[in-house]
């Protein structure tokens, strides 16, 4: 792992007159001021902002007919229903994709649409409605008057135009980036917030929320039971955490009240995995870390996710505890494969020395595990990373990126290398000759290094707030979990713990590679696997430390741990 620098938010005098004018507010006199330091991070910078940002009120939720489209797209569905004609969802075979497909199929069979779905097959199809999944979708339902897409569709030119040529009407609902140059598909409705000149206030929705804002609008267009659409959030929740959508504006309301559900046990799905994962808080981080991967295992695996999607369809009890299990074996096996390709990444890097960007090739990586590895990458190296694989004779793989380093414009400077791209700043994928494996790596670190200064490669963490052990009580920690959820654009708060004077000291694990120092309250400093880098500073007695405090009960004993993130643990300055 790289050595990583510890910054602080650039100072200021306009931040720091701000910070205190918050720090002092009658309002806000219930906050301790690291935590309103934490909401100013966020761009929480006035009273009124912060008491917004802690209003949940469900009806703050913007108006699906705000979204172009979205009246004409309800009218075409709500004829399609009242005429009894055949109606195919379209989806996309990621947990977003998957979820959007269950709410569009539970929504329309409740408001009595004769209604089936289809997903491609990530290895045989590719992405979106295309050619051959619209071919292998009639194969299947010859009788199909009617496509309605979800998570997919807005930029699938030649697949609507083959369906309509096929005398089948298309229905896109998506939340993709439309082609730049404002292209739309040949389809009778499009809704999609970021449709040129959409006036849908918040871009950042995945395609399960699209579905589910249509099918609010769809319920109140045709006087049906509004809770029967409200019923869905839940899976609208999974699917925001599971694409890593902005927990900003209404997504955070969507959130929350996904999570209260998943408490209550209202969905027998959800139910069922809380119960088969032994899951004992359930929080974004159970969406995010447990239930997403599992979702979207199939996919990976196997190429079809269409487990994942019954899993929320059926009713019968005995046949959703087969579902889950399945999800759970296919979901270990991907952790397994995962590890094992993990390694022969690492050898091949080791072998290259360090490089601007990593580029490699291996007809043995799992064409749904790469981009997974690319992650890993990216994290351990602080490199962008493109981990290719042998598909049909082509090399085809995924790409992750760090931030100054735009990994979808840089294959657009050399798309000619390339057969086909796509993605944004952070990820893509692509596929190209084999034979020009060596090429793109060549021409890709130039356009990095023309980029990418030394100060770009070098990881950084920015500090939150500095907290001492004496801080860190039960209702500090109460406190912090008000700003739940935490995910994308809304990132859990980064503590510095200074000065923490440890007593005992607790090599923990079977292989002592974890760490606990006891200090002389009720706090104590935990480390999972980087205990030897405490050896290697010496032990010291007194330390600095950055990371996120949390609770600990034993035997009616509650005290408070403070986690530390990775390895960062050094001597106290």
């Amino acid at each position: 792992m790289k050595n990583v620098l510890w910054t602080r938010p650039t100072e200021s005098t306009t931040r720091s007159l701000e910070l205190m004018k918050l720090q002092e507010a009658r309002e806000l006199r219930h906050f301790s001021k690291s935590v309103i330091e934490v909401l100013y991070n966020r761009g929480l910078k006035t009273v009124e902002a912060i008491e917004d940002f802690f209003d949940n009120d469900p009806s703050k939720v913007h108006s699906p007919l705000l979204m172009t489209d979205m009246q004409k797209a309800v009218d075409i569905i709500k004829d399609a229903i009242e005429k009894k004609l055949k109606l195919v969802i379209y989806g996309d075979y990621d947990c977003d994709g998957a979820s959007a497909t269950a709410i569009g199929m539970l929504g329309l069979r409740k408001a009595g649409a004769n209604v089936e779905y289809f997903i491609n097959n990530r290895f045989e199809h590719g992405y979106g409605l295309n050619v051959k999944g619209m071919d292998d979708l009639l194969k299947e339902y010859p009788d199909v008057d009617l496509i309605l897409t979800v998570d997919n569709g807005i930029v699938a030119y030649e697949g609507i135009d083959y369906a309509v040529s096929k005398g089948v009407r298309v229905v896109v609902t998506d939340h993709h980036d439309p082609h730049p140059t404002g292209k739309m598909p040949n389809a009778e409705a499009i809704v999609n917030p970021k449709r040129p000149g959409d006036a849908y206030p918040f871009k950042g929705i995945c395609g399960a929320t699209v579905i589910y804002k249509f099918m609010q609008a769809l319920y109140y267009e045709m006087d049906l039971d509004m809770d029967e659409v409200e019923d869905l959030v839940d899976i609208v929740g999974m699917a925001t955490i599971g694409d890593v959508m902005p927990l900003l504006d209404e997504n955070r309301i969507f959130v929350k009240q996904a999570l209260k559900r998943v408490k209550m046990g209202t969905r027998p799905a959800f139910a069922k995995l809380v119960e088969k994962t032994n899951v004992t808080t359930i929080d974004e981080e159970t969406f995010g870390f447990k239930f997403v991967p599992m979702v979207n295992a199939p996919s990976r695996l196997l190429g079809d996710i269409d487990l994942a999607v019954d899993l929320f369809l059926t009713e019968d009890e005995a046949e959703m505890e087969g579902l889950v299990d399945e999800l759970i074996r296919l979901n270990e096996e991907r952790k397994e494969i995962t590890a094992r390709q993990e390694e022969i990444a690492m050898a091949m890097i080791e072998k290259m020395g360090e490089q601007s960007v990593y580029v490699l090739y291996n007809p043995e990586f799992h064409e749904g595990i790469v981009g997974l590895i690319a992650g890993r990458i990216k994290e351990k190296f602080y490199r962008p990373a493109i981990v290719l694989t042998e598909h049909h004779g082509i090399a085809k793989g995924s790409g992750r990126s760090i931030e100054g380093f735009h990994i979808n414009d840089a294959l657009h400077a050399n798309a000619d290398a390339l057969i086909g791209f796509g993605g944004h700043a952070g990820a893509c994928g692509m596929s190209l000759d084999i034979k020009k494996v060596d090429e793109l790596r060549e021409r890709i670190i130039a356009t990095a290094e023309s980029i990418l200064s030394e100060d770009d490669l070098t990881p950084k963490i920015v500090i939150d707030a500095m907290v001492n052990a004496s801080d860190l009580t039960i209702d500090y920690i109460d406190e912090l979990d008000t700003l739940r959820p935490f995910g994308q654009a809304f990132p859990k708060p980064v503590l510095k713990l200074q000065d923490f004077k440890g007593k005992n000291v607790l090599y923990m694990g079977k292989e002592k590679n974890h760490l606990k120092v006891s200090g002389y309250g009720k706090v104590s400093l935990v480390m999972f696997s980087y205990a030897e880098d405490f050896k290697k500073q010496g032990e010291p007695n007194t330390v600095e430390a950055i990371g996120y405090p949390a609770l600990n009960v034993y035997r009616g004993d509650v005290s408070v741990q403070f986690m530390v993130q990775e390895n960062h643990i050094r001597p106290a300055s």
